[in-house]
């Protein structure tokens, strides 16, 4: 497990996303999914993936990248130290030496090419967080490495935020936030890029945000989704959700998301999202009207 001290680097979502919520990947376990939970409130579904929570190595993956992939997968001189990403293919291995030579624009052209040809969802779960576990194993061995995880999160920030948004002419209708003193938001920056890719708009709010401030946001825009993230159980506060639903606009689908809600913590009502493919289809379908085409 790591030690709380990981708290105080506010940065760190991978290393927390891998201490936070059980067993770590094991390399051993060819084939395991993660545990997570259905769009459904309180129903555990072992198969689903790592959007909320770190469990079991993620699944096989080399079968989808063949072993050549050009001149960016081949190692480079220098790094000496390897992150393990056990069985997922080039572009993690890739990704992961670039990071531990912390070779930005190397770890930039890898993320970029894999969203580009593959998506959000599947460079998310096939390239980026076998990446993410494996430095939080690095860290977990060793207590260093928080350059290497800095690094690598602000490329993710910065290859997730580039992705083509719907136009400006599409109102947003749908609100990301993280819950009051949640400082983690790499996974909602997952899933806004990822539903810009399925045109649906969204407005993300970013980190820290109080309740007051997401009513009076729900008050403003009136969405049709609100989708409020907590990652440790400390910014989990069950009582927001009475404040962020007592305004005369409540959404449509108000979802929880992350590790830090408990589902039997949650009031009537709020969904609690357990994939990034279930949040996308999800709130997909509440977002976008009968009606309404591209």
């Amino acid at each position: 497990m790591l030690p709380p001290a990981i708290d105080d680097h506010p940065g760190a979502d991978p290393l927390d996303l891998i201490e936070r919520m059980g067993q770590r990947p094991a390399a051993d376990q060819p084939g395991s999914g993660s545990r997570a939970l259905d769009g459904a409130p309180g129903t555990p579904r072992p198969s689903d993936d790592v959007f909320l929570r770190v469990g079991k190595r993620p699944p096989t993956l080399d079968a989808a990248w063949p072993e050549q992939q050009g001149p960016m997968f081949v190692a480079r001189d220098g790094g000496g130290h390897a992150i393990r990403t056990g069985r997922a293919g080039p572009a993690a291995r890739g990704l992961a030496r670039a990071a531990m030579r912390l070779d930005g624009p190397a770890l930039r052209d890898i993320l970029e090419m894999t969203v580009t040809d593959r998506g959000v969802v599947a460079a998310w779960e096939e390239v980026i967080m076998p990446v993410l576990i494996g430095v939080g194993e690095r860290y977990a061995a060793t207590k260093r490495y928080i350059e290497v995880e800095h690094l690598l999160s602000r490329g993710i920030t910065e290859v997730l935020g580039s992705v083509s948004r719907p136009p400006s002419s599409q109102i947003p209708r749908v609100l990301l936030a993280a819950a009051d003193e949640e400082q983690h938001t790499l996974p909602l920056e997952a899933l806004a890029a990822a539903l810009a890719q399925a045109g649906v708009s969204s407005r993300l709010l970013g980190p820290r945000v109080p309740a007051r401030a997401v009513a009076d946001a729900i008050a403003r825009t009136g969405p049709a989704v609100l989708v409020l993230w907590s990652q440790l159980p400390g910014s989990a506060d069950p009582a927001q959700w009475t404040h962020v639903l007592s305004g005369k606009h409540r959404p449509l689908l108000a979802a929880a998301a992350g590790p830090g809600w408990l589902p039997d913590q949650l009031p009537d009502g709020v969904t609690l999202i357990g994939s990034l493919p279930d949040a996308v289809r999800l709130v997909s379908a509440a977002a976008v009207p009968a009606d309404w085409s591209h």
